[in-house]
């Protein structure tokens, strides 16, 4: 029709486009980049990390990166026989019987950091530990500064509130990158009877959930408890008026659907700020 915009077809009508980009040819008889060498000895870089999918998250990794790896055996007493000292050995966590004559090959993870292809970048761009180096000295050392949230302590006892199972693990995948674990409620009532269980120090709390919602499930949370724990309340709705309901009914921050990992991990960092000042 005359009066539609040009972006709008007639029904059972289509559109086509096409473009041009202009690239170089790369030639086939030249190798991938790496991001650094394999190990120069062709010695294989061995794995002592103890849960199973981070383990073959890691190897699946370094083997695109060009390297040999091989998992260690759960007996540290056996690696003295197994690990050549030309070889590396990528801990997560270091035991803490390491064998002495083994330190040289020791690439320690640091702890409390998600375990991402720029972290393993890290660790095996860093020298090996000297022998003789005491074990708190080994890891990465990283810039003086304000400290980041993967600085904080692991422990954070984090409970999310969530009646839809993809949201749940969205949130859970979230706070695992960020170094966290948490426990489930699937509604506001089941999260107050965890609460009376164990204490959590952030609350993830979903405002819209059956049997009962996240603005009640606050309210009867500050009512049991004058302070309890930091309660960061969830939603679809990005009004004014939403923000401060939240807010009203007793909840310390607020975010709305759909939640970005930057935005949950500032979420957090504000949890942290108001802590360090308490």
């Amino acid at each position: 029709e005359a009066d539609q915009p040009p972006y709008f077809l007639p029904r059972g009508r289509g559109a086509t486009f096409s473009f041009s980009i202009r690239v170089g040819c790369v030639p086939m008889d030249e190798p991938p980049p790496q991001p650094w060498p394999p190990s120069p000895t062709g010695r294989p870089l061995w794995l002592a990390i103890d849960r199973p999918l981070q383990r073959d998250v890691v190897a699946r990794q370094l083997t695109a990166w060009g390297w040999t790896v091989k998992a260690l055996p759960p007996e540290v007493r056996l690696w003295r026989e197994i690990v050549n000292p030309e070889d590396g050995v990528l801990a997560d966590p270091v035991p803490a019987a390491w064998p002495a004559e083994l330190h040289a090959t020791l690439l320690p993870i640091p702890a409390g950091r998600p375990l991402l292809p720029s972290l393993l970048a890290e660790v095996l761009g860093q020298p090996r530990v000297s022998v003789g180096t005491p074990m708190g000295e080994c890891g990465i050392t990283k810039p003086a500064g304000q400290p980041t949230l993967t600085d904080r302590p692991a422990d954070l006892r984090v409970l999310v509130v969530e009646d839809n199972p993809v949201n749940q693990k969205v949130f859970l995948h979230i706070l695992h990158r960020l170094g966290y674990t948490a426990d489930v409620a699937p509604h506001g009532r089941a999260a107050l009877d965890a609460l009376d269980q164990q204490p959590y120090d952030v609350v993830i709390m979903d405002v819209q959930m059956p049997e009962m919602d996240g603005l009640t499930a606050t309210r009867h949370l500050r009512q049991r408890r004058l302070a309890g724990p930091w309660v960061i309340g969830v939603t679809a709705s990005a009004t004014e008026a939403d923000r401060d309901a939240c807010l009203a009914a007793g909840m310390n921050d607020y975010l709305t659907k759909p939640v970005r990992p930057e935005r949950f991990r500032q979420a957090l960092e504000r949890y942290w700020q108001t802590r360090t000042r308490a």
